[in-house]
């Protein structure tokens, strides 16, 4: 059934409820009117529904007509500024000042039927008044109409920003002014173009207006009013501006003809990613300062303290390259399978991501070494998180990550320099290392900084669950492949019963040491995973008691009589305030600080978490083996120095019978 024969049917249910409506009106009329008369009723009950069943149907019958009416109302205004925005796809390249005029007043247009279809949606009828799958597709049907006429309007308002942005010679060329082909910069948004730049910034300014209405609730979600920094929560959570898309949507067309395809030989070839990615730095950087008269559209708009034109570039352009990794590079990567070619990929892009940051793309106003420096509400939104957006490529990776390692720890475990009898033992207060409690070997040391450097690249890794199974798929299978080498090597020992013989004694005390310095080295690691949880925690249920303190004071301050009156500091501004005309400082830059922080902190809570929970099984294999063997090793000391004192003792029988 169709939205129209879907209205249709509302309609004729409608006139039939509204009939019933006023035969049960006559009949209560009728009914009072013989009670005050003192007459009998001349219907039969058969005739005449209960008084308490006409009310119920009345009262449905009111709450159909409500919505109705509200139905009615949403879809008056949604025809009105259908009328409205008619005109846009009409208007030519001259004629951007009237659609300019036109954006402004639909965008009022468009808030007034957002409220009047919010209001709509959340009303509450009975599903006997309204059934609920009619009332869902009415509802959606406007929603739809609504959203047609915002497109309406975005793709006339950027058809004349492309048309302005093309006379300003803008896009730049993707190949660098070396490489030969390359505009003239003085030729990108010259002064020369004034009236056209003008214009640009018009259209862009109605631009943006109308994605604050469009996207509302997203934006009032991460941007705080009059704030005058930018959060991390803000630069990854907010939408990104519209009109930094409009500027980067010519140049990913460039980023995708050039590198999309992964041809051997050609610029986007797989075993190439630094040049694809080093182009978008370079365009990014380039470019800051030619479009940075942008910058007046957002304090216009007073959006200034969550947004940068530069950063909002930056992270469209970074939207490029993450659609060449969906629609081209990772599915051509796991179609190879090539593991290599998977670790190249990982590292170029955090190298990416990191020089993003550097260079200060990314709004990160302190020193930003790598992209270990970046906050992870930063790497949320980074071109690492594409992995996982599909189990596929997640799986891939990680097992890539998983094989490397474990060749890796092959390589430690079996080498000559960790294990081998060429091994040259560093000699302490005149004894062999390995006769040292904890003195590891340069295998436990090896195979330690292997797992640090495995956790630290977590952090790159922004989902919570793809967290998860890259700990079990890297971390966990290490260090089980570790347990599993030294175990074996004791159990050799074992198998000779000769564990305390010159040839199997400095093994044995090797690997009991490889497991002491191990446990130890993951203990701490461990310990440090649950510092830091317990201290998130405790600076989050501090930074929730202060905020309840603040809101119980407000609270106070509002009960008592004339509201800030009570106070004589309130009767009169503060010098401060008043140099800002009277107006206390505004808060919102604090509360903005406080909300990504709490949003880091919950991620990084997520992760020290998911570390206690890999790191707790070998922890626990490392000290049972080392306990077990520590004991054995005992063991069979006093049962040598047993043997010896019995052959000593028979050494003296003899003598004696001799004697």
């Amino acid at each position: 059934m169709t939205a129209a024969e879907k209205a249709r049917q509302l309609a004729e249910q409608v006139n039939h409820y509204l009939n019933e409506q006023q035969n049960i009106l006559s009949q209560l009329q009728d009914g009072l009117h013989n009670a005050t008369q003192g007459r009998q009723q001349t219907s039969t009950a058969a005739e005449v529904l209960p008084v308490d069943q006409q009310i119920r149907a009345l009262n449905l019958l009111t709450n159909t007509r409500d919505y109705v009416g509200r139905l009615q109302a949403a879809a008056a205004h949604v025809k009105q500024l259908e009328r409205q925005i008619r005109p846009a796809s009409q208007y030519t390249e001259q004629e951007s000042e009237q659609l300019v005029s036109l954006a402004f007043q639909a965008a009022d247009g468009y808030t007034a039927c957002q409220a009047e279809l919010s209001a709509l949606v959340s009303s509450s009828f009975p599903a006997e008044a309204v059934p609920e799958q009619l009332r869902s597709s009415l509802e959606q049907r406007l929603q739809q109409q609504l959203q047609a006429a915002e497109d309406l309007l975005h793709q006339s308002l950027s058809r004349q920003i492309h048309h302005c942005l093309k006379q300003c010679g803008w896009p730049p060329p993707v190949v660098s002014a070396q490489a030969g082909n390359a505009k003239d910069p003085g030729q990108i948004f010259s002064p020369q173009q004034e009236h056209v730049i003008s214009m640009l910034q018009r259209l862009m300014l109605a631009l943006t207006r109308l994605q604050l209405v469009a996207q509302k609730e997203l934006i009032e979600a991460v941007v705080q009013p009059g704030s005058t920094v930018a959060s991390p929560s803000a630069i990854c959570n907010a939408p990104i501006l519209w009109m930094a898309q409009e500027l980067a949507v010519p140049l990913a067309s460039q980023l995708y003809e050039m590198f999309g395809p992964s041809n051997e030989g050609s610029p986007g070839a797989l075993s190439m990613p630094e040049l694809m990615l080093g182009t978008v730095h370079r365009i990014a950087l380039d470019n800051l300062r030619r479009i940075d008269f942008l910058q007046g559209v957002i304090q216009a708009l007073e959006l200034h303290g969550s947004y940068q034109i530069g950063v909002e570039f930056t992270r469209a352009l970074r939207e490029a390259v993450k659609q060449i990794q969906r629609q081209y590079k990772l599915p051509e990567i796991a179609g190879a399978g090539k593991r290599d070619v998977w670790l190249a990929w990982i590292d170029a892009l955090i190298v990416f991501e990191g020089s993003l940051g550097r260079s200060g793309l990314l709004g990160c106003y302190w020193d930003v070494g790598d992209a270990s420096d970046l906050p992870v509400l930063l790497l949320k939104g980074s071109t690492l998180s594409v992995l996982g957006e599909n189990p596929a490529w997640m799986e891939a990776w990680l097992e890539a990550e998983s094989a490397t390692a474990a060749a890796q720890v092959e390589s430690i475990l079996y080498s000559e320099q960790g294990w081998g009898p060429g091994q040259q033992l560093i000699v302490e207060e005149g004894r062999p290392a390995w006769q040292l409690d904890v003195w590891p070997p340069r295998a436990a040391e090896d195979v330690v900084a292997l797992v640090e450097s495995l956790l630290h690249r977590m952090r790159y890794i922004p989902q919570p669950d793809a967290q998860e199974g890259y700990l079990a798929g890297a971390v966990g299978v290490v260090l089980e492949q570790t347990h599993g080498r030294i175990k074996r090597m004791l159990q050799q020992a074992d198998v000779f019963r000769d564990i305390t013989s010159y040839s199997w004694l400095p093994r044995v005390c090797m690997c009991i040491c490889f497991c002491h310095y191990v446990e130890q080295q993951l203990q701490e690691l461990h310990d440090n995973a649950q510092v830091m949880v317990t201290r998130l925690l405790e600076g989050q249920q501090q930074q929730d008691g202060n905020a309840h303190q603040e809101q119980r004071h407000q609270q106070q301050q509002h009960d008592l009589p004339n509201g800030n009156h009570a106070h004589p500091h309130h009767m009169h501004p503060q010098p401060h305030q008043q140099h800002n005309g009277g107006h206390a400082p505004d808060t919102s830059d604090g509360d903005q600080q406080q909300q990504w922080q709490r949003q880091e902190n919950e991620q990084l809570s997520q992760a020290a978490a998911a570390k206690l929970r890999v790191l707790v099984s070998p922890i626990s294999d490392f000290s049972t083996l080392r306990k077990e063997w520590v004991l054995k090793l005992g063991k069979a000391a006093a049962m040598g120095f047993m043997r010896l004192a019995v052959g000593e003792c028979l050494i003296l029988l003899q003598v004696c019978v001799v004697t």
